[in-house]
């Protein structure tokens, strides 16, 4: 497996991938969880065990608890209409790594706890870097972007729901892309989509190219699944 570990209690930052991209039978993807389990267990966190749909079999039993499709963006498309100057500055402070973790609890449905356990400068350090759009100096809009295997992976896409739909969401893509491309020299960028941004980044060029779904491990164990 390729493993990504944040080290926090929120599975979504502690993500494994098989290595092979064969049909997965469910004895093997009971293995898969058990040894990504045991990697978790020594740090006592919970993570998702994320595959291609397709290698999935139809018969597996075990349901995921989430699905997301995969998107990629080379160029990206040219604004619309003008975009307005933004207030963007990269995370770089405890208060700005509290605003972030904030703004993706409130827009995500997610609790106080997992506030808690992602308001941390650990995440931010190079080659993630995180980013807040401000209005009147208050943080209102969030982004991230990592370098990871030769593109920019986009990530904590949040936006304060007063604030939606003025453009906001673009506003951090562009800038990320931009400095991704001169930090990193990347060409591409890629993503895992809601259900809310999907057509926010296929406005910009963002194309569908698979189907992700994710497995819940928690430590050591394998989770009980409805079948």
């Amino acid at each position: 497996m390729d493993i990504y570990c944040g080290g926090i209690a929120v599975p979504l930052f502690n993500l494994a991938y098989p290595k092979s991209d064969d049909a997965i039978r469910p004895t093997e993807l009971e293995r898969l969880m058990n040894e990504f389990g045991g990697i978790l267990a020594g740090r006592g966190i919970p993570g998702l065990l994320f595959l291609r749909a397709e290698q999935v079999d139809s018969g597996m039993g075990l349901q995921p608890m989430i699905r997301m499709p995969g998107m990629v963006a080379g160029e990206l498309n040219p604004p619309k209409l003008k975009l307005e100057e933004a207030d963007i500055r990269e995370i770089a402070d405890s208060q700005m790594a509290k605003d972030i973790a904030r703004l993706n609890v409130e827009a995500h449905g997610m609790t106080a706890e997992d506030a808690e356990a992602m308001s941390c400068m650990e995440l931010w350090r190079a080659p993630n870097h995180g980013f807040l759009l401000y209005v009147d100096g208050v943080a209102v809009a969030a982004g991230s972007a990592m370098f990871a295997e030769g593109v920019s992976y986009v990530g904590w896409m949040a936006t304060r729901a007063e604030f939606r739909g003025r453009g906001y969401a673009e506003a951090i893509l562009r800038h990320m892309d931009a400095f991704m491309r001169r930090k990193y020299g990347v060409a591409e960028s890629v993503l895992h989509a809601t259900e809310m941004g999907q057509p926010v980044y296929e406005r910009l060029g963002f194309r569908a190219v698979d189907e992700w779904v994710g497995y819940l491990c928690v430590p050591a164990a394998i989770p009980q699944h409805t079948r």
